[in-house]
């Protein structure tokens, strides 16, 4: 049995289907995350990249 008869008997397309729902699922809880995003903490992310000196705040626990 050669390598080629192996593989293609086997049924990969599972895959590439659980694959996609994976990145369905992630893309989706950005999307949510970045939709549910304070407006302060989203300016003060948006502000990393430029600032050099300041420091980042650690995040504020979530009450409710």
């Amino acid at each position: 049995m050669r390598l080629t008869d192996l593989v293609s008997g086997a049924d990969l397309d599972l895959f590439a289907t659980v694959s996609l729902w994976i990145f369905l699922a992630v893309f989706v809880a950005v999307v949510v995350r970045a939709l549910l995003m304070s407006r302060p903490a989203a300016s003060n992310a948006a502000n990393i990249p430029l600032d050099d000196d300041t420091p980042i705040k650690p995040r504020e626990a979530r009450h409710g």
